[in-house]
């Protein structure tokens, strides 16, 4: 009798994969619009293969496949938009280190007013070995990542004259995230409960989530839009927050951490 194989050993070593390069430690911003535009690209691939009629339109089963693709990488661009989001928040926490005027018993007390901080002596051993800085553990330990004005907060924490997301994205972040909510936990429907959290999904409940061929692309371009104005306004506050000691190592990372680059640069603008 052959013997079966345990889950974990259907992963693939990473040498078996062609490389991509993403680091979120050092270029979170970098390394979150690489890869939307990466999963954009698997999806584009997937369309230009699916079966269409001869008017050019997808087939039934085409459609179908789509959209269980679509749904399946908004989830996946979403986890990347939470890591972006937690490694970004890292690595500016740990370059106040080097800004004189940070005071980090106010960013501290800031933070608890917005959600539980709590580091307890178990979680902390789990780091062990890993050379995890002090941002990386404080990020993993804060909540409410997919909440907007959440996020903004921990920022604004840290810079009180940092805006953080805008009215605008922070209402499409609300219905991305309740959209993956569903896909992820309630089999792509949105049921009427969570329709009721999102004022753009209201009138939605007890609704199949089923996206046009074009949405993963238009997803990928908004979140574009979404992080270059975050950075951008981030990147203002911190340097000017910073003054003088805007130079050597730390302007260095900050740069590296701020840098807004993606492979579709015509998506920022």
């Amino acid at each position: 009798m052959a013997r079966v194989r345990r889950m974990y050993e259907y992963l693939s070593d990473p040498f078996d994969v062609p490389p991509i390069e993403v680091d979120y430690t050092t270029k979170p911003v970098v390394a979150f619009l690489t890869q939307t535009v990466h999963l954009c690209d698997a999806v584009n691939h997937c369309k230009r293969h699916f079966p269409k009629n001869l008017d050019g339109n997808y087939t039934k089963d085409g459609r179908h496949a789509l959209n269980l693709l679509s749904c399946s990488t908004l989830a996946s661009m979403m986890g990347n938009f939470e890591t972006f989001e937690r490694a970004l928040f890292a690595e500016v926490f740990e370059l106040t280190a080097w800004m004189p005027n940070f005071q980090v018993n106010g960013c501290i007390k800031k933070l608890k007013n917005e959600t539980s901080v709590n580091i307890d002596v178990v979680a902390l051993s789990g780091y062990r070995g890993y050379g995890a800085a002090a941002g990386t553990i404080l990020a993993d330990r804060l909540g409410n990542w997919h909440t907007p004005s959440k996020v903004s907060a921990y920022f604004k924490a840290m810079f009180p004259e940092f805006s953080g997301f805008n009215k605008f994205h922070t209402r499409d972040l609300a219905t991305l995230w309740q959209l993956r909510h569903s896909i992820v936990h309630t089999a792509g429907t949105i049921t009427r409960p969570d329709a009721q959290k999102v004022p753009d999904l209201s009138q939605m409940g007890d609704t199949e989530i089923v996206v046009p061929p074009t949405f993963v692309d238009a997803v990928g371009r908004r979140l574009h839009r979404v992080v270059r104005a975050f950075v951008m306004d981030l990147q203002d506050k911190t340097v000017a927050f910073a003054g003088d000691a805007y130079e050597g190592e730390l302007r260095q990372r900050l740069d590296a951490a701020l840098e807004l680059r993606s492979p579709r640069n015509v998506w920022l603008q």
